[in-house]
């Protein structure tokens, strides 16, 4: 008699779970980055006195829209190597968001902002040769200044020299960062040491040496070792520099 075929218990996942699986994990690592950009702006201009005592005084929500459209965007582009298309649709959304709003009657506010979208309008863009070292300082730098400056400068009318002076920090921490992001490469983790060592030598000259400064330190040894484990955490490297940022700045800025 024929041998009796047993049913496999164990199934071979269909080509469409996986694709499931892949996109949920996509738009999973999208949210997280989305939520993790917003944090790390609104920390700094609400740690600051004044803010919520001014908030009152000015419409919040246009740079919520914003910040939240601004956030959708790079997070696109960081998960598909500044390449995704789909970002441009919430770059114009976030235009549209502050043209209609008060902050078009504040130019050197508005000019901010609009600078901020038209150099993430550039990024992929291959004819402007941007995805380079110098790319990455300047999006660091309008990263760092384009919405907590809004954001202080329209609560309060004002901009201090310690806001200002504590946003280093910052700068370099975007600046460190969001190196293996734009530059996932050989020449990019060569960039990391030299960033992550500026990153440290700012953190202790400007937030002295305490515990805040240990964890943050502590934090981005994350991302710099995961550029050498590429081949296993391609995928998860994006959200973890992301989560990383946003654990570092809200230990220095508390």
């Amino acid at each position: 008699m024929p041998r009796s075929q047993s049913a496999p218990t164990n199934s071979i996942p269909s080509r469409s779970s996986r694709h499931l699986s892949a996109n949920q994990h996509h738009w999973l690592t999208i949210i997280i980055m989305v939520l993790c950009l917003n944090v790390i702006w609104w920390q700094q201009p609400i740690f600051y006195e004044h803010f919520l005592a001014q908030a009152q005084h000015w419409d919040v929500w246009p740079l919520v829209g914003y910040s939240f459209s601004a956030s959708v965007a790079i997070a696109l582009m960081i998960r598909s190597n500044f390449t995704h298309r789909a970002s441009y649709f919430f770059l114009v959304l976030s235009m549209l968001v502050i043209a209609n709003s008060q902050i078009r009657t504040r130019f050197e506010i508005l000019l901010l902002l609009l600078l901020f979208i038209f150099f993430l309008f550039m990024i992929p863009q291959k004819i402007f040769q941007i995805k380079n070292g110098l790319g990455l300082l300047v999006f660091s730098v309008l990263a760092t200044y384009a919405i907590p400056v809004s954001i202080y400068f329209l609560a309060n009318n004002f901009i201090t020299q310690l806001f200002l002076h504590q946003s280093w920090m910052m700068l370099f921490a975007f600046l460190y960062f969001f190196t293996p992001l734009f530059l996932p490469n050989a020449r990019g983790r060569l960039l990391s040491l030299a960033t992550i060592l500026l990153f440290w030598l700012v953190v202790l000259i400007i937030h002295g040496v305490n515990l805040g400064s240990f964890l943050a330190i502590f934090i981005s040894l994350a991302p710099f070792l995961l550029q050498f484990s590429k081949r296993y955490f391609k995928r998860w490297e994006p959200m973890c520099a992301l989560i990383c940022l946003m654990l570092a700045i809200c230990f220095l800025y508390q």
